[in-house]
């Protein structure tokens, strides 16, 4: 009896501690499933700005590969979103300064020419991607604008700096300065040519500041960013985080909106890691305000490289064994921002986790017209 009974209770024993660690019945009760095409249904969304209201970043991450072509689309999920409930107006990708100064002509004049050569897209802007935003400018009392937080790109870069130059003649003490800019050569996309530029101009910066503050007038700002950026054209492949981080504050402190929204690859967003995100969320004034989405892809494919969730390896596991079962649809977002040990973990690396699954990229005819591109045509982010 006495044998019986001691099997009993640790049955018990480890059915409860089994209940106690299996997050399961969290997960089920904070899932929102969701369509690329479509976006989150009513509850959804009044609960997730609900949650995105305490917050002054909200961060989607590029998970699995940045060749995935629904990343445009969940992009402009979450601005329409934020947009119009909680006036967000301020968005940046992973791109540099000159590159969201293209991107921002286009939108405010409507003229896709500004968008030619400037972000690796060959000879033709990519329209698919920017006229919605063109679109729903138009219905915003507070227009959606473009910042860069990246380093200058050569692409870009003299095209950017040709649009801030009014049609003024300059005074006579910039006339080597913006001489400098209009007769760059624009068709060279190459990194030393655009560095050798960027040290005259510089000096001319620290020379005739003043100067060029009146000249420029409210195009001072991008001009100086653009200039005084401390990441160069050489540091695709370096540890860009930091750099990043101090372009954030810099553009905050120009602009002081009450929320942001930015998407990222998410070796740029891991909350748990010395990244973009957990160094911006540990300033002060950024301080427990950075929200992070991140996203793990389930059996998705592109035709450039594996498509990988590396950032993830530490809870990749568990994501198999209790997300992926519960995820009915090709896009679900799980709440993992409350307070429980079941989830306390996977909180470490962001507050939501979006799963997505079975999305492959299709090579066609249209995309290779133009070059680095992913499959409807958006430019890659590296």
């Amino acid at each position: 009896m006495c044998k019986i009974l001691s099997i009993l209770i640790l049955t018990i024993s480890c059915l409860t501690s089994f209940s106690q660690s299996n997050p399961t019945q969290y997960l089920e009760k904070n899932r929102y499933s969701f369509s690329i095409d479509t976006g989150f249904d009513k509850a959804s969304v009044d609960t997730l700005c609900n949650k995105f209201k305490d917050f002054r970043l909200i961060l989607q991450a590029e998970g699995g590969s940045h060749y995935l072509k629904f990343y445009n689309k969940l992009q402009l999920i979450w601005t329409k979103l934020l947009s119009e409930k909680l006036e967000m107006k301020s968005i940046f990708l992973e791109f540099g300064a000159p590159a969201a100064i293209c991107v921002n002509k286009y939108l405010t004049t409507g003229d896709s020419t500004k968008l030619y050569n400037s972000l690796n897209l060959g000879n033709k802007p990519n329209m698919e991607l920017w006229k919605p935003y063109f679109k729903l400018n138009k219905n915003l009392n507070s227009k959606i604008t473009f910042f860069g937080i990246d380093f200058n790109r050569p692409s870009s870069y003299l095209k950017a700096l040709k649009l801030l130059l009014p049609e003024k003649v300059p005074p006579e003490t910039l006339q080597d300065a913006i001489s400098i800019i209009k007769n760059g050569d624009e068709r060279i996309n190459d990194c030393i040519y655009i560095q050798e530029i960027n040290s005259r101009l510089g000096k001319e910066l620290k020379n005739n500041k003043q100067e060029l503050l009146k000249y420029l007038g409210s195009n001072y700002y991008d001009f100086e960013r653009i200039i005084l950026n401390k990441g160069t054209c050489n540091d695709e492949r370096k540890n860009r985080n930091y750099n990043m981080v101090d372009n954030f504050l810099s553009y905050d402190t120009y602009s002081n909106d009450k929320i942001y929204y930015g998407e990222l690859g998410m070796a740029h967003t891991i909350l748990k890691n010395k990244v973009f995100a957990s160094v911006l969320n540990m300033t002060e004034k950024f301080k427990n305000k950075v929200c992070v989405i991140n996203l793990y892809c389930y059996n998705c494919t592109t035709p450039q490289e594996k498509v990988s969730n590396y950032p993830l390896n530490g809870i990749e596991k568990d994501i198999l064994d209790y997300f992926i079962p519960l995820c009915n649809t090709d896009f679900t977002i799980f709440d993992l921002s409350r307070s429980s040990t079941l989830i306390s973990k996977y909180k470490e690396y962001g507050q939501f986790l979006i799963i997505a699954k079975n999305q492959n990229w299709v090579k066609t005819a249209h995309n290779n017209a133009f070059g680095n591109m992913v499959a409807d045509g958006s430019p890659i982010s590296i």
